[in-house]
């Protein structure tokens, strides 16, 4: 997955926002809430879609309650 993650970041056009919260899952499944939540800022940095930073700013709360259990 991250191999194809990280080819989409090089297709012109593309949504970083969205390719972002995607690495964000992906760290979150794996147990890697540091770089999950590194990876869910970046998603809200990089949209302008209010709803995205929304979603963000709940998938970096989940992942810091995961990382309290």
């Amino acid at each position: 997955m991250q191999s194809h993650l990280e080819n989409a970041m090089n297709v012109p056009g593309i949504d970083k926002a969205t390719l972002h919260n995607e690495y964000g899952i992906m760290y979150e499944l794996m147990g890697e809430f540091h770089k999950a939540i590194d990876s869910y800022k970046e998603c809200a940095k990089t949209t302008l879609n209010n709803n995205t930073i929304k979603t963000a700013k709940e998938s970096i709360e989940r992942c810091k309650t995961k990382m309290d259990l």
